[in-house]
């Protein structure tokens, strides 16, 4: 028997162990799913992933991002556990589900378009200690309507059912007939629970902050506090005589980001940037606390810092206030129009004159289709009714008898798909095989058949093929759409039967280049010439050989996705949630991909983000997330 001591990392968590005999001979693989303890963590303001490093929550439909809630997580340092500036990248939608103020969707619970047109930003709105999200709508049919959506603390989609979702119509009904809904909000944190400006406090729930009409006749905004009262997704209204920094009346043209800070004395204060698109002027004000201005009027008290002047101005912006890079002082993720996103990590503060700042850049990455392949968890698991949902292009996954749902493994449910006819077909393209495209694929196989896993028909050949056999994966391009069979093709890492993998592959065709990741880790490459054409049917399952369909793959299938560019490195190995190197506290050095130790009979080693220990004849494997240091 042997004994392994495990951190979860997540707050679902799968345990996977394969025996291998002392001949070398692998035996059947268990799994088992558990749940790790909250406990009394309190995750970190704007950490959703649990690394402690804050993270870009994006909503789509605008921003060059599809509809939905798109998450980028904060990357870290190499053996830091702050923040560097930059972002992974590649985003995951947390908002597949939808977010429960409409029933359009597949799931019957929503879609990824009930964002459009909504604000979102994370808080500690429910108390369990996770950031949830809460999910504001300025305008529209669902104007003035507030939802609280409860935080899984893992990174992964938020579960919409079963009234996890609070809907709350923000003002009192009386109130309806006058245009008081906020323009805009953000997390204030206990704002109204301090009156010195700096101080810290705890409090069970936070406030919001916005801005909305003054009801004064002369369509001007005010700066609003909404106090918590002590439910969740209740709040008051409290208008402040704060004038704006430009010393007038008018909050209209002012955009605001709130981020909450750790106080020495216990509890956090709240700090809020304020920006003026027309001018530029970027101020910030840090420790907001409730009090009265000289005639009694309600008001806010701050620390004012002038952080710059002619920042970004008349730039269409989405702000984002965080602590980026841990070192308490406020920063700011700034995304333009055309999705790429600038963290300006600021220091150096001053009342009297502007910050010193340094600047990292991010391209967002999301994906133009995505097959969670969870769609048996809405009831279909008839091997005739294998109906996969696109979550973000719409291009809906059809399967055969030979594809059933698969429950029980590390994803549960999966596709498993027979070997022989089981096929999930869309009814168009996903990708553009002429274009920069990227697919990647959980995979495991049941058998070395040559069948494949991921393609996309044209009139007599697959544009593309991603299947395992003895030598590695493969990642093939066609060199034209012909009767023959001519592929370029890399061919690298290693393929495993029953064992899951993580695969990617992306293509250039301005470099020529062909990239084949496995579990985050470039193993091979190859060059092709761009061929026009395929552009039938995405498969998951098979391939198309003389006009006829074939090599049908034996084995599961989970979370299937495709982008209309070329990921980096980097993006592919956040998606795959492994690391290219692994760092041993006792020595603080990294040990890249192949690295191997042994001891007498017993050897540990990691490859491609996967770490394994043998002892006496018997094996553990598992994934080493992004990261991650050993114990």
């Amino acid at each position: 028997m042997a004994t392994a001591s495990i951190t979860p990392t997540r707050l679902t968590d799968t345990l996977s162990v394969t025996a291998i005999s002392a001949g070398a001979n692998y035996g059947g693989t268990e799994n088992v799913i558990f749940n790790s303890a909250v406990g009394g963590t309190v995750q970190a303001d704007g950490d959703l992933t649990g690394d402690g490093v804050a993270d870009l929550l994006a909503v789509g439909g605008q921003d060059s991002l599809p509809s939905g809630l798109w998450l980028s997580a904060g990357q870290a340092g190499v053996g830091r556990t702050t923040g560097d500036g930059s972002l992974v990248g590649s985003m995951s939608d947390l908002g597949i589900n939808g977010s429960g103020i409409d029933t359009t969707g597949p799931t019957g619970l929503g879609s990824p378009a009930d964002y459009n047109g909504a604000t979102a930003f994370s808080g500690q709105f429910t108390g369990s200690g996770l950031n949830d999200v809460l999910v504001y709508y300025p305008s529209g049919v669902h104007a003035g309507v507030a939802e609280v959506l409860n935080g899984n603390g893992d990174g992964s989609a938020l579960a919409i059912a079963g009234g996890s979702t609070t809907t709350n119509a923000l003002y009192d009904p009386f109130e309806a007939s006058t245009p008081n809904n906020p323009v805009q909000l953000a997390n204030a944190g206990c704002t109204s629970g301090v009156s010195v400006a700096g101080q810290g406090a705890t409090c069970a729930l936070p406030d919001l902050i916005g801005t909305s009409d003054d009801e004064s006749g002369n369509k001007t905004d005010a700066l609003t506090l909404y106090p918590s009262l002590g439910s969740i997704a209740d709040f008051g209204r409290t208008q402040l005589s704060n004038p704006s920094p430009d010393g007038s009346g008018d909050w209209a043209s002012w955009t605001l980001s709130t981020v909450q800070l750790p106080v020495s004395g216990g509890g956090s204060s709240t700090a809020m940037f304020l920006w003026d698109k027309a001018t530029g002027v970027l101020d910030l004000w840090e420790g907001l606390a409730l009090s009265q201005d000289a005639s009694g009027n309600p008001d806010l008290v701050y620390t004012s810092y002038p952080v710059a002047t002619g920042w970004n101005t008349g730039a269409v912006l989405s702000l984002r206030a965080a602590d980026i890079n841990g070192d308490g002082t406020p920063d700011l993720w700034a995304t333009t129009s055309g999705g790429t996103t600038t963290a300006y990590l600021f220091s150096a503060l001053s009342t009297t004159g502007a910050a010193a700042v340094s600047t990292t850049g991010s391209a967002l990455a999301a994906d133009s289709h995505s097959w969670p392949l969870t769609d048996a968890a809405s009831g279909d698991t008839s091997a005739s009714g294998t109906v996969a949902a696109d979550a973000s292009g719409g291009l809906t996954l059809t399967g055969d008898a030979g594809a059933t749902w698969h429950t029980g493994d590390l994803f549960s449910p999966d596709v498993s798909l027979n070997g022989s006819s089981g096929v999930l077909a869309g009814s168009g393209p996903a990708v553009t095989t002429s274009k920069s495209f990227s697919v990647s694929a959980w995979v495991k196989p049941a058998a070395m058949n040559g069948g494949v896993v991921l393609s996309q028909d044209g009139t007599y050949g697959s544009g593309f093929l991603v299947y395992p056999t003895a030598a590695g994966w493969n990642f093939c391009m066609e060199t034209g759409d012909a009767a023959g069979y001519a592929y370029n093709c890399a061919v690298a890492g290693t393929a495993q039967v029953g064992s899951w993998s993580h695969v990617t592959v992306t293509y250039d065709p301005v470099s020529s280049y062909m990239s084949l990741y496995v579990n985050g880790i470039e193993v091979g490459s190859a060059t092709h010439t761009a061929v026009a054409g395929y552009t039938d049917g995405f498969q998951v399952g098979d391939q198309l050989y003389k006009g006829a369909h074939g090599s049908y793959f034996d084995g599961q299938v989970a979370q299937v996705e495709t982008w209309n560019q070329t990921l980096t490195p980097g993006q592919v190995a956040a998606l795959s949630n492994t690391t290219g190197s692994f760092v041993f506290p006792a020595d603080n050095t990294l040990y890249p991909s192949g690295s191997q130790w042994t001891s007498g009979a017993n050897s540990l080693s990691f490859n491609e983000g996967l770490m394994s220990v043998s002892v006496a004849g018997l094996r553990c494997t598992r994934w080493v997330p992004r990261t991650r240091r050993a114990r």
